[in-house]
């Protein structure tokens, strides 16, 4: 038996994980949309076979697509965390996952998945110790990011 091809719907797939996943399943024959703040520049990163969506086009995005990977999120690292900083690192997670949700919830019935990454920062600064899926959450700014960050994906129906 053979599958046919996925529509999938990527945010943040301007980045590391997200340029991996969108070119490996373009090769492999799927459709791949990308959520971007400026189509005309994630173009450039990701190519012609990705289609792109802004804001605007994600609730029809969202209605048309078979799975949605969540990988969206400014980067923590290299840049100085000043008050700004920190609303586009939460914002970056936690709104764009809140839209997600919204739109889900919008959008006709239809068997779709949403994969949504989170971050070790949920277990704060764990120093040498191994965490685990079992291992409580830490304090601190990353992990309060995180915690959110997962609950705003765990509400999407």
């Amino acid at each position: 038996m053979t599958s046919r091809p996925a529509s999938v719907l990527i945010t943040g797939a301007t980045g590391f994980v997200g340029r991996a996943l969108a070119e490996r399943l373009v090769s492999e024959g799927h459709a791949v949309t990308a959520w971007v703040r400026n189509p005309n520049a994630a173009r450039a990163v990701l190519g012609p076979r990705v289609e792109f969506v802004d804001s605007t086009g994600l609730s029809g995005a969202v209605a048309a697509t078979d799975g949605i990977v969540n990988l969206a999120g400014e980067s923590v690292a290299g840049v100085r965390w000043t008050r700004a900083r920190k609303a586009a690192i939460r914002s970056s997670r936690v709104d764009t996952t809140q839209a997600l949700a919204d739109a889900l919830a919008a959008a006709p019935p239809r068997g779709r998945v949403l994969v949504s990454a989170s971050a070790v920062g949920v277990y704060g600064d764990a120093g040498d110790a191994e965490c685990t899926e079992e291992a409580p959450g830490g304090s601190g700014f990353l992990a309060d990011v995180c915690r959110e960050w997962e609950h705003r994906g765990s509400a999407a129906k």
